[in-house]
């Protein structure tokens, strides 16, 4: 017998090693929890007798004290109310072979205020695939009704599903066509790619055979779509995995990014509406990449739009810049230039937004057991990820990161982030990660004369541990408050409804009537307020994980009331916008 184990000496069995609970995720010591409901989750018990194991948590403290059976082996999930009142708790985790009762782990001691909640999960909302198998999650406003709308796409040979916001709710329709196809979608995004004045949709998949080519839809405005079959750009059977929008040689048509993992990146220019195949206007080395990602934005501020390509192992394909010359013409950024984009990572996802306020993109990038925050200071991004605290946690298992998305959570006037966190199957041992690992909220709080993230998310009640993949802050329901959707490979998506506060808010679309990018992707937005000033890009795709948002800006003002706006178009021309009022959605249109 070994040592350093527990054994079991029962009649008529022998010796019986005792199982090994495994540790907790959620709550940890130390936490603070919101909300009527409550979630337990921990590591899965060592069972080396291979017999069925039983679980049950204590559970005390104010006002209570029980003993809870357990049938899930790694999650419990109590519906409010759950605890009787705001106090101090603690749990701990019991797990039994039928011989021997163990405790699983020291005691855990938390807060909670059941009466106090953050982010709630909407009843009777499902955007989830039969086997739970998710990836990448379109929103935009198909219908033209001003409510976002939601395409999801799925794998394992599930179709893809698409639910209309009807304002109180999401229903799904199942009869347009767009979801008919069954096989391995990654990702999709949206755009005007006929200059109609709709939301067209193209959808990407996986597998390199004739049945899993990318599919690109036409909106027809009567509430169908038409599927493009006589295009370049549907006949590229590569394992896609995300793609992006952009309008990156200012002719006035979207263009497409396609990202293929492991297999040639492609580039499609819109000419005249007809998606033609510019790929030889990329860097070789840009096109033979592993990428999960690439977007287009105006990175050195001389008003084109650049392409950044997030790669994977990149001690081979390091992460690229592709410097647009004004043209649509692309020079490859050099590992040694003065930019500091070029850094071998295992790159995941990507996050877009101006931390630092000097009106450049920060790059958040999520990765294998780190994450890297490229900060930008007069032309070079500096990785500030340790030093403001974006990292993962090793007591919530956070180990692989996935999508990640920046948005003001708590309409302050700073930007927060969302990362996704999940279990990555691998064969080589150095890479095993946790089945289920927590997502991250990194809440932005000021920190001496700076600032910090903080990962708020138990205390948010965003927390639950997934095998998570995508993800996406949209403002559901109009009430100025980004709400929060994750998707998972494990199981049901979330859908997250954030709780309102009195900070006021800001949400601005903009329109180019008369062009083909009627819904300006490619616009920068900054908004002035008393003391403030922020930025914002209309991206289509590319961001997230295999994700896209709608192309518009949401600002947290705090308590800022009156501010202006400055639009750079993307055609170059800027307008100004003056004493907008705060608390609602404004809609800029382009003159011509």
């Amino acid at each position: 017998i070994d040592a350093d184990q527990y054994i079991t000496i029962a009649e008529g069995v022998g010796f019986n090693q005792s199982p090994v609970a495994g540790a907790p995720l959620s709550p940890l010591s130390g936490d603070s929890l919101s909300g009527a409901n409550l979630r337990f989750s921990w590591s899965g018990a060592v069972n080396p007798e291979a017999e069925d194991l039983t679980y049950r948590i204590h559970l005390w403290g104010t006002g209570v004290d029980t003993l809870i059976q357990v049938i899930n082996d790694t999650l419990l999930y109590l519906p409010g109310p759950a605890l009787p009142g705001p106090g101090n708790y603690s749990w701990r985790l019991e797990v039994s072979d039928g011989y021997s009762l163990v405790s699983g782990f020291d005691i855990v001691d938390f807060y909670a205020n059941p009466t106090h909640e953050n982010f709630t999960s909407v009843t009777g909302v499902d955007i989830s695939p039969d086997s739970g198998y998710s990836e990448g999650v379109v929103w935009s406003d198909f219908n033209n009704d001003g409510l976002p709308d939601i395409y999801v796409s799925n794998l394992l040979s599930q179709k893809n599903l698409y639910y209309v916001n009807d304002g109180g709710g999401f229903n799904r329709v199942d009869s347009l066509g767009i979801t008919a196809r069954s096989g391995d979608s990654y990702g999709a995004t949206s755009g005007d790619f006929n200059g109609d004045g709709l939301p067209d949709l193209f959808v990407i998949h996986g597998l390199s055979n004739q049945d899993q080519n990318n599919q690109l839809f036409l909106n027809d405005g009567a509430g169908g779509f038409t599927e493009v079959s006589a295009t370049p750009i549907v006949s590229d059977g590569g394992r896609s995995w995300s793609c992006s929008a952009i309008d990156f040689d200012r002719d006035g048509f979207l263009d497409i990014f396609v990202a293929n993992y492991g297999q040639n990146n492609a580039l499609y220019r819109n000419d005249g509406g007809q998606l033609v195949d510019a790929t030889a206007q990329l860097d070789p080395a840009v096109v033979d990449d592993i990428s999960y990602e690439g977007v287009f934005l105006d990175a050195d501020l001389d008003g084109d739009l650049d392409l950044y390509v997030v790669n994977d192992f990149g001690n081979t394909w390091p992460n690229r810049v592709l410097w647009n010359d004004g043209t649509g013409h692309f020079t490859l950024d050099d590992p040694s230039s003065p930019s500091g984009l070029v850094q071998s990572m295992t790159g995941m996802g990507l996050g877009i937004g101006d931390l630092d306020g000097d009106e450049r993109p920060d790059l958040a990038i999520p990765q294998w057991a780190k994450n890297t925050l490229f900060l930008s200071g007069s032309g070079r991004w500096v990785d500030w990820a340790g030093s403001v605290g974006f990292e993962p946690t090793s007591a919530r298992q956070q180990r692989v990161g996935w999508g990640t998305v920046l948005g003001d959570i708590d309409n302050d006037g700073d930007l927060d982030a969302f990362t996704a966190y999940g279990h990555l199957w691998t064969l080589n041992r150095v890479w095993n990660n946790p089945e289920l690992q927590a997502d991250a909220l990194y809440v932005n709080e000021p920190n001496g004369d700076g600032w910090r993230f903080v990962d708020r998310a138990q205390e948010l009640g965003t927390a639950d541990p997934h095998a998570g993949r995508g993800g996406a802050l949209v403002d559901l329901d109009g009430d100025g408050w980004l709400d929060l959707v994750s998707r998972h490979v494990d199981g049901p998506d979330d859908v997250l409804m954030a709780r309102c506060g009195d900070a006021r808010w800001l949400r601005v679309r903009a329109r180019m009537p008369g062009t083909p990018n009627t819904r300006a992707i490619g616009a920068k937005i900054e908004l002035y307020g008393h003391g403030t000033h922020q930025t914002r890009w209309l991206v289509g795709g590319g961001t997230g994980f295999a994700s896209a948002a709608p192309p518009e800006a949401h600002f947290g003002l705090g308590q800022d009331d009156g501010v202006a706006l400055r639009v750079t178009w993307p055609d170059g021309v800027v307008s100004w916008h003056d004493d907008v009022a705060t608390n609602r959605i404004v809609t800029l249109t382009r003159d011509r």
